[in-house]
């Protein structure tokens, strides 16, 4: 068959185009196979017609073979379809000549129209199909009522006609047909074949990976429990090392050896999170993590976990700020371990990735929770480090991990331990740009909020003196949800005049919270010329003081500070230190000329 040679194969392989996807391709080789069947059949016509009647009917048959031969260099050039509207026109050109010339309606040709539309439709698909059904249907309507109105043309197939011409012009509909199916079936049965054969490719690939799968499982499976066990069999040793630790912290020692001992305690801290970690992720990944769910303080906790990291953070030079909303609930019910485990490891990776500048703890209430971030001014990330960061053991380029001191578990950890407390993480960042990590908690309130819990601050006004933007806006905005008036000011200089200004328009400042590092005029400074200063010495004088680093007592009173708050300070914390300075009963604010220094 023509759809089996060499030949046939040797022409769809020229004048196919490439690059047509599967169906177009099935089109254009159906479409060859066609053109050559119908060129065939307009030959045979041609041939018997020169033999037999040669004449005006003879143009038909070679407008239909020229359209044949143009069909296939169209189909190279232009693509399937308008190879296919050449071949309908050449085969609709030579139906319209012959039918013309043999009486019309009459004609015994006229049926062939009726060939035209399902090998249009077959080879150009269902719009080709369509338009030359539409042009078949008018045509052959027009010949029938020229008919019926006595203007067909006259018949020419007279009884001299040759009987070969006779039966060409009625089996030509059949085989036409039959030849066009033929080409088409046998293209849908290669096309079957093509499928097939993908099918079988596909399954053998999916086994493969199936299998590939199956592997993976058993290796991660093991992968997790020999972390597990590993990570449970180091804590044993690690736990000995931490309490003898402990122990040897409560003998004599130089300031060298406790420096050394300090050292020791935070490694020994930061290979237990470590652990911690691993079986965290182990047992999320086994589906066995197990969450409480009882009632503790999240002011403590959130104040706990501050002054534990403040020692860090102030090593490296860098401000630790905590922002608490007034409106978050002092007491709350959930998995504190889980928490805590969740705002230390952010807290670890802030200051870690951090060199200069600030690390601050965000939390704000929300209708169903609360939402924490952990925001940095340090080396920030680029999007594509953001998506690996959340999985486990990454962290960006080799230099990274060797100038911050190894990887961590870190934002894996949080991110495992957030989603099965059922909230979500995120992260703002951009590299040099520092980064924020936010995540939201549902926590079920079981006390009223800070706002309503603490000491009220109403009618209190006080100055909030520190040079580090984020610092001074976070306490200014604790304290004035919690009722204060507060005036903010970034040096020493402009503390006085802010005071002084209050004084003028007889609103005096009731207490100030001085920070005792300022590049001008720090705290102690400041409190000393207040001190000397008539009508500025009645304003109550806080010193807020790094993590560990007070002023000693005489200092104090010999500058005239009344009482030293260590950072970070919470509103809440500095509402109970001002209320305790200034207030004089039930949260009434006293006079600012009633103080006495102490």
């Amino acid at each position: 068959m023509l759809s089996d040679g060499l030949f046939w194969n040797l022409l769809c392989g020229y004048f196919v185009p490439p690059g047509l996807d599967n169906r177009a391709r099935r089109r254009a080789r159906t479409l060859v196979g066609v053109a050559v069947s119908l060129a065939g059949i307009a030959l045979i016509f041609v041939l018997v017609g020169l033999v037999k009647e040669p004449g005006p009917m003879l143009l038909g048959p070679a407008v239909a073979l020229l359209a044949m031969a143009l069909a296939l260099p169209v189909l190279r050039r232009f693509g399937p379809t308008a190879a296919a509207h050449v071949i309908a026109a050449g085969t609709f050109a030579c139906l319209v000549n012959n039918v013309g010339l043999s009486g019309g309606y009459a004609s015994p040709i006229f049926y062939w129209f009726v060939v035209l539309p399902p090998i249009a439709g077959l080879i150009g698909g269902l719009r080709v199909g369509r338009l030359w059904t539409v042009v078949v249907l008018v045509v052959m309507a027009g010949l029938v009522t020229l008919d019926r109105l006595g203007l067909g043309p006259p018949v020419r197939f007279e009884a001299g006609t040759p009987a070969l011409v006779l039966y060409l012009d009625v089996l030509g509909i059949p085989l036409s047909l039959a030849l066009t199916v033929r080409v088409f079936l046998r293209q849908q049965a290669i096309a079957d074949e093509e499928t097939r054969i993908a099918m079988e490719r596909l399954e053998a690939e999916v086994r493969v990976r199936a299998e590939a799968e199956r592997a993976a499982r058993i290796a991660d499976r093991a992968k997790s429990e020999f972390l597990s066990t590993m990570s449970h069999e180091l804590r044993t040793p690690m736990n000995g090392v931490i309490g003898m630790a402990t122990m040897l912290e409560t003998t004599e020692l130089t300031d060298e050896q406790r420096e050394y001992l300090e050292t020791l305690q935070r490694s020994a801290e930061a290979m237990m999170a470590l652990l911690d970690g691993l079986i965290d992720f182990t047992r999320f990944e086994e589906g066995a993590l197990g969450l409480e769910r009882r009632e503790y303080s999240l002011l403590g906790l959130v104040e706990e976990r501050a002054r534990s990291h403040a020692g860090a953070a102030d090593r490296k030079g860098l401000e630790l700020v905590v922002d608490l909303d007034p409106d978050l609930p002092v007491t709350v019910v959930g998995d504190e371990a889980r928490v805590r485990q969740v705002i230390d490891a952010l807290l670890d990776n802030a200051v870690k990735f951090t060199e200069q500048g600030r690390v601050v703890l965000r939390i704000d209430g929300e209708p169903t929770g609360i939402r924490v971030t952990v925001e940095d001014t340090g080396i920030g990330m680029d999007e594509a480090l953001q998506a690996r960061v959340l999985r486990p053991l990454e962290v960006g380029d080799s230099s990274v991990r060797r100038r911050h001191g190894g990887v961590g578990m870190g934002l894996a950890t949080v991110a495992v331990l957030v989603r099965a407390m059922g909230g979500d993480i995120g992260i703002r960042s951009a590299p040099g740009q520092g980064t924020a990590v936010w995540f939201t908690m549902a926590l079920q309130a079981r006390s009223g909020t800070l706002r309503e819990t603490v000491p009220s601050l109403h009618g209190l006004r006080v100055l909030v003196m520190d040079d580090d933007d984020a610092c001074r806006a976070a306490v200014a905005r604790q304290l004035r949800g919690l009722g204060a008036e507060v005036i903010v000011a970034g040096d020493g200089p402009a503390a006085v005049q802010a005071l002084q200004d209050a004084a003028g328009k007889g609103a005096p400042v009731h207490a100030g919270l001085l920070d005792l590092e300022m590049p001008q005029r720090g705290g102690l400074e400041l409190s000393i010329a207040l001190r000397g200063d008539p009508v500025l010495a009645s304003t109550a004088r806080v010193l807020m003081v790094p993590p560990g680093r007070p002023v000693t007592a005489a200092v104090a009173a010999r500058a005239g500070v009344m009482t030293q708050v260590e950072k970070p300070a919470t509103g809440p914390a500095l509402a109970s230190t001002l209320a305790t300075l200034v207030t004089g009963d039930a949260g009434s604010p006293r006079s600012a000329g009633r103080g006495q220094e102490a």
